[in-house]
């Protein structure tokens, strides 16, 4: 059940990663920031939920 927490962590984490580093500068830069804060709060909480699930399934595993 919990075998897959840290392959799902990490890609959560470079999907927030990505949109934080690479997206919502490029959309600043061409002046539509109409989307830009719905960018950056979910490359945030991809980021963190990325993070948590990462950690969890280290933690899981190592039992």
């Amino acid at each position: 059940m919990f075998d897959h927490l840290v392959r799902d962590g990490v890609i959560l984490f470079l999907i927030g990663v990505t949109l934080l580093n690479k997206i919502c500068p490029f959309i600043k830069q061409s002046r539509v920031s109409d989307t830009l804060p719905t960018l950056l709060c979910a490359g945030w909480i991809a980021t963190i939920a990325g993070f948590i699930s990462m950690i969890a399934g280290v933690y899981v595993n190592s039992w």
